[in-house]
């Protein structure tokens, strides 16, 4: 069988390698209809969203630090004081979820500690 130039498998039975960097250049679509990119728009934009970037990390920090102090001195690992407060945030959907999650670990844990 001949090896077709550029296949993916040295067979020939590969597909092609993608013409070009791969990246589709079409803009978002909002509402059904393509926009088209807008680049000076983007431009004016960046340095809000640079400002904000770093107010979100530095919130993402102290949200963290202060985590990880109320995790020490209640002594719960700090993904549970992470969703506790999400729960306590009023995110109902959220509070129902985690407490089947925590009722199913509960029982799995069970069952596994009476088969030890």
């Amino acid at each position: 069988m001949e090896v077709i130039p550029g296949s993916v498998v040295s067979n020939g039975n590969g597909a092609r390698p993608p013409v070009g960097n791969g990246k589709d250049t079409k803009g978002r679509k909002d509402g059904g209809h393509e926009q088209v990119p807008n680049a000076p728009e983007l431009m004016k934009s960046l340095p809000r969203l640079k400002g904000l970037l770093a107010d979100k990390e530095a919130a993402s920090a102290a949200y963290n630090k202060a985590k990880k102090a109320a995790a020490k001195k209640c002594g719960f690992q700090a993904d549970v004081v992470h969703v506790a407060v999400k729960a306590f945030s009023g995110e109902k959907e959220d509070l129902e979820l985690q407490t089947r999650r925590a009722e199913q670990l509960s029982l799995a844990f069970e069952a596994i500690a009476a088969a030890a």
